[in-house]
């Protein structure tokens, strides 16, 4: 099997090892890290979900904006 050798920076590695278990290779963590769907295309499946509840987006925003003042004028 071929190998490749990347530089990453020192957070970075941290951050791999704090995930990676403890019988698992970093080869074997980064193909479990980018399997399957990327993040974006996971939200997409909800793209248009509110508007099949009866919500229209002008609404929501507007109910939003109200939560929003809400909370920071208790904060």
């Amino acid at each position: 099997m071929a190998q490749k050798t990347i530089g990453i920076r020192e957070g970075v590695y941290q951050r791999l090892r704090a995930l990676k278990g403890e019988d698992e290779s970093f080869s074997d963590l980064i193909d479990r890290l980018v399997e399957g769907d990327k993040p974006a295309d996971e939200l997409l499946k909800f793209r248009g979900a509110w508007r099949s509840h009866g919500v229209d987006a002008e609404s929501l925003k507007e109910e939003l904006r109200r939560d929003r003042q809400r909370f920071e004028a208790r904060v």
